[in-house]
């Protein structure tokens, strides 16, 4: 469970974000495929944690993980919801991959840690 030195004011949460559900279907090629469904909106407060240079593929990829806290959600509780297989986080036309999803105290909010996709 994360935990927050304070609640989380309504002021702090002032970037609006989107979650698009993802649904897993067969292509032509018989491989998995993912599609978006419709999104849902929502405001949230951004921190950028930190991120780490890399050389793949003879390519500079610079990999930053970015934390997001949103207001409670039955659809976001990670303990009902596999949140990162679930969603895909959209801000400013950015996609980013949720790779973790936590409760924030006793259904305070939903801490998330994304990773943006290139």
């Amino acid at each position: 469970m994360a935990r927050r030195m304070h609640p989380m004011e309504a002021g702090e949460r002032d970037r609006y974000v989107q979650f698009l559900p993802q649904t897993e279907s067969q292509g032509s090629s018989h491989y998995p495929v993912m599609t978006d469904g419709t999104a849902i909106g929502a405001w949230a407060r951004k921190d950028d944690v930190g991120g780490r240079e890399r050389v793949a593929a003879e390519q500079l990829s610079a990999p930053y993980t970015t934390r997001w806290e949103v207001s409670y959600r039955a659809d976001l509780d990670p303990d009902l919801v596999n949140v990162p297989k679930a969603f895909v986080l959209v801000y400013q036309e950015r996609r980013y991959d949720i790779t973790a999803a936590s409760m924030i105290g006793r259904k305070e909010g939903v801490e998330l840690l994304t990773v943006a996709q290139p």
